[in-house]
């Protein structure tokens, strides 16, 4: 049996932030405006991170710019 957690409960924001197990071949990410991470697929991801959308998460978490940002995102890929 599980348990039901309310918004204004301790321990909820903790949960809410903890992926659930994923099929391998799968990651996580917030999109912007976002608040629930999704399941996304390997192209999806090249997507989510080459295409813009993760820095303008970064901006969107970190406004100020504290968080360190690359000047150029590189991304290596194992073949599968």
């Amino acid at each position: 049996m599980g348990i039901l957690l309310l918004p204004h409960e301790s321990g909820f924001q903790e949960v809410l932030a903890t992926p659930p197990p994923s099929p391998q071949g799968c990651s996580w990410v917030v999109r912007v405006g976002g608040l629930l991470m999704e399941s996304v697929n390997k192209k999806e991801l090249d997507e989510y991170l080459l295409g813009g959308e993760y820095e303008e998460r970064l901006t969107e978490i970190d406004p100020d710019g504290l968080l360190w940002l690359p000047e150029h995102l590189e991304i290596e890929w194992e073949d599968d």
